[in-house]
This record gives structure tokens, sequence and C-alpha cells, in this order.
């Protein structure tokens, strides 16, 4: 792992805008947007949950979750998670997502985190994959993609039987 890097983690801030922009455009591509899990991030972003990784002061990689209705329930939406292509597979991204997952379950506000990402990453925190049509959301939903994390005992275990839509907190302004 000598290969892996150690970036600073630290709460985002309102500065931090062009930064989130120029990596989220980086991993991403312009393109982003149309993606369907963007459907769902209307308003703002939990701000106790929006993380930078810096190195040197310079921030490269972003993380930030945002709420989702799921049966009626407030419940969380990972990512995006964007690093810097030069530093994807070296460590930030992962200890991004162990900060704000840790973080997510001492504040004790969500039973259960639903991300839209690769099937190769996201197991190795303890996401399972959500059972094939359980769950619905606006748009095309990508077979094998939609993972899930537990953050209390009860967890699923809350949600009726499906399938059960996600949808945004917040419908997109006007």
């Amino acid at each position: 792992m000598a290969d892996q890097i150690i970036a600073h983690i630290r709460r985002q801030v309102d500065g931090d805008t062009a930064d989130i922009a120029r990596l989220m455009c980086a991993t991403f591509g312009a393109e982003r947007t149309d993606r369907s899990v963007w459907h769902l991030r209307f308003g703002p972003a939990v701000e106790e949950l929006c993380f930078i990784a810096e190195l040197d002061g310079q921030a490269v990689a972003s993380l930030r979750f945002w709420e989702v209705l799921v049966a009626g329930r407030r419940q969380l939406l990972l990512g995006p998670l964007a690093v810097d292509p030069q530093l994807q597979g070296k460590g930030v991204g992962k200890s991004l997502v162990r900060a704000g997952l840790s973080h997510a379950e001492r504040l004790k506000s969500w039973d259960i985190v639903f991300v839209s990402g690769d099937h190769d990453y996201y197991p190795r925190f303890g996401f399972q994959l959500a059972p094939a049509k359980r769950f619905i959301w606006p748009g095309a939903l990508e077979q094998g993609r939609l993972h899930l994390l537990e953050l209390s005992k009860e967890g699923e275990a809350t949600l009726p039987v499906g399938p059960i839509a996600l949808l945004a907190c917040q419908l997109p302004s006007a």
C-alpha cells in the first residue's frame, strides 16, 4: 500500500464551491447531471455531511450526502464522491467515505444510506446490493448499481415490502 495517500479531511465551506465543481467535472464529466441519481439531489446537501479531502491545502476530493424520502421517511443518499483522477485508487476516496459514514452513524438521524455506484467499490464499506426491483426512482435505474447500508439495527426492516420509491426531499427550483 505504498501508493496510498493520507489527505486532510474537513467539512466543506462556501469557499469550496469552485473546487467542488472542478472535481465533479474532472471525475464525472459535463454530462454528470444527466444521470438518474442527480434527479434526487434538489435543494441543499446535508451540511454536516459534506467533506473535502486536501493535500497541501489543495482540494483533491469531495463527498456529499443528500436526504431522500423512502416510504415517507428521510434517509441518506451518499454521493457524489469526486476524486481527482490522478489520485484515484490511492485511498483518498475511501477515507472520505469512511469519515462520512462514521459521522452519519454518530448523528443517528437516518436508518439507511443508499448509493448508486460501482458494485466492486461500495461493498468494502458494508453496502449490500439492493434487491432487484425493490426500489424505484426518477429515471432509469441501472441493474447492480443501487446499494444500501443500514445505519441502525432497524434499517431495512423499517421499510414496507417493495417496490418503494426513492424521492427527492425537495422539488427543483422553478
